[in-house]
């Protein structure tokens, strides 16, 4: 699907989940001047973008640990909440029986794995989840619903002189230069979220039905250009991840639930979803 049809579509649909499951039918307001979104929450609404098998214990948990909001974060669009109902499931840390999510998150069976968010406090305007080893290593998953880029950053004049200062040096004997190059670097900004000094990896979450930016990450996570890092990045459907956490989910009926509102919230209907046979890439 084009990517344009699909935000369209997904924005429909999310606008009929805010009518017809969240029970609001007054609509959000973006931009400027500010123009009513059907799908977007009005701001004081802003705690039903978390589904509500899990609602009262993310908050209880957001308001102990701080974790910081985007602004929009009343958006039903908001990848920063996509990103907490992911992966609120397997917090604080993902369970051993989770055989079919540690599977297509690469994460071994039998390792510890914890789950945080407190990288959304340091890592600006990105929409992500740490999964932390006991040996200091992160997988840190950047996740993308309807933004029209993946990783894309506003070459000013701080992080330029980052990029000078501190990424080419630390990076110049394993990332390839061409990524290193200013407008390479700051389209694919978040290949800066890996530390070169550690067994950090990447893990870029999105929709497999948009169709462009799939392309996009998959070609770029497997390019010549990231040198030594190129094995570090992974793409991952989301229907797919969503589909091992309701396989690890069988058994259990809070779980199940959980995870089925997530999918309801997010997942397109197969009536407007086009099938799709391609192979998760690993």
């Amino acid at each position: 699907m084009a990517d344009a049809r699909y935000i369209s579509t997904l924005k429909e649909h999310l606008a009929a989940y805010k009518s017809e499951v969240l029970g609001v039918q007054e609509s959000g307001v973006w931009g400027a001047p500010p123009r009513p979104y059907s799908y977007i929450l009005p701001s004081d609404h802003y705690e039903l973008n978390i589904v509500a098998p899990f609602r009262e214990s993310f908050w209880s948990e957001q308001r102990r640990r701080q974790w910081k909001l985007h602004e929009f974060f009343h958006d039903l669009s908001s990848s920063q909440a996509l990103a907490f109902n992911l992966f609120w499931p397997l917090y604080p840390t993902v369970p051993a029986s989770n055989v079919a999510t540690r599977r297509i998150l690469e994460v071994p069976t039998d390792a510890v794995c914890n789950v945080d968010f407190d990288i959304l406090n340091a890592t600006e305007g990105s929409n992500v989840a740490a999964l932390g080893s006991a040996d200091g290593a992160r997988t840190i998953v950047e996740v993308k619903l309807t933004e029209r880029a993946f990783g894309a950053a506003r070459a000013d004049s701080r992080r330029s002189k980052k990029l000078t200062q501190i990424h080419q040096p630390r990076w110049g004997n394993h990332a390839g230069g061409a990524c290193l190059e200013p407008g390479a670097f700051f389209r694919d900004h978040q290949l800066s979220q890996i530390r070169i000094d550690s067994s950090d990896r990447l893990l870029l979450l999105l929709p497999r039905l948009r169709a462009e930016l799939w392309q996009y990450a998959t070609a770029w996570s497997s390019s010549e250009a990231l040198g030594t890092l190129r094995h570090r990045v992974s793409v991952v459907a989301l229907e797919d991840y969503v589909a091992a956490l309701a396989q690890d989910a069988v058994g259990s009926e809070n779980e199940s639930q959980s995870i089925l509102e997530i999918s309801r919230k997010y997942i397109l209907p197969a009536t407007i979803a086009p099938a799709t046979t391609a192979p998760p890439v690993r």
